[in-house]
């Protein structure tokens, strides 16, 4: 995946977390900035052409997903809601 943060979120979280991504191999991170220097169109094409680092990033980016995670954020929930 391409990830493109906005430069202006709170407390900088999205930046922050395409970093994370990036550092672990599971995301590429574009600075908006760089958005119009052709830097978006040349990842692009190098995935296209690479079809071993789209899996790699693919499967980095699995490794690090929750995939129950609304499941627990909802039990949370309702034990918060629980006096």
């Amino acid at each position: 995946m391409i990830l493109i943060p906005y430069p202006l979120s709170a407390a900088n979280h999205q930046i922050k977390n395409a970093k994370s991504l990036a550092d672990k191999n599971a995301a590429i991170s574009i600075n908006q900035t760089d958005m119009f220097k052709g830097h978006i169109e040349k990842n692009i094409d190098e995935l296209i052409e690479n079809n071993k680092k789209l899996e790699s990033l693919k499967e980095n980016a699995r490794k690090m997903s929750l995939p129950n995670a609304l499941n627990e954020i909802c039990k949370q929930i309702i034990n918060l809601t629980k006096v």
